[in-house]
């Protein structure tokens, strides 16, 4: 998402939400930086029904498993066992499938170029097929790595919470309510999101 895109999404959304103009105002701009797509992947999976705390630990001591302290490598981690990644905090499944993902990019039969021309739908289909990859994952990747602007994670919890929070709701909405109660933010719900994890933050 370029600085237009951004732009035009705060407007978009300032015009048609009014607790979201409010969101927009008390925590000012998105400044957008696309992730590398393996890092944004491999921590979506080593972050799934974690705290953003324990992710961040179990983040740090992989890396140092891999000797890059910035961000995690297809390359470098193949070279890591499955036990020191279990070692390192992760979940044997998690383990599984953090090191069979590394494998299939370097074996390129995942190749994250091939996702530029492809719809949303189509890229979440391909990773869903790999092993601890699920929709959420998948909707993180496309919003992270892939810089979609339109994408709802209905599923996500910590969004819903925020989302009960912020239109004063008695009870957090199911995934179908909070997918309608996200319609009138297209073409912007992944910009709209963003601020809603602020809540949560």
């Amino acid at each position: 998402m370029n600085v237009q895109t951004l732009v035009a999404a705060q407007e978009h959304l300032s015009a048609c939400d009014e607790r979201m103009s409010e969101l927009i105002g008390h925590h000012g701009s998105w400044r957008y930086k696309a992730g590398e797509p393996f890092d944004v992947l491999a921590y979506s999976i080593v972050g799934q029904q974690l705290s953003v705390r324990a992710a961040e630990t179990i983040r740090r001591r992989v890396l140092a498993l891999t000797g890059n302290r910035k961000r995690f490598d297809a390359n470098e981690l193949v070279g890591v066992s499955r036990q020191q990644l279990r070692d390192a905090g992760l979940s044997r499944a998690k383990a599984k499938a953090l090191a069979l993902l590394a494998e299939s990019v370097v074996a390129g039969e995942l190749d994250f170029s091939s996702f530029a021309s492809m719809a949303d739908d189509e890229v979440v289909k391909i990773l869903c097929r790999h092993i601890g990859i699920g929709r959420w994952t998948a909707e993180m990747f496309l919003i992270f790595a892939l810089g979609r602007p339109d994408v709802l994670s209905s599923g996500d919890l910590g969004l819903r919470r925020a989302a009960q929070a912020v239109y004063s709701l008695e009870e957090r909405p199911d995934a179908e309510t909070f997918a309608e109660l996200g319609k009138h933010w297209r073409p912007y719900r992944s910009v709209a999101s963003w601020y809603l994890w602020k809540v949560v933050d």
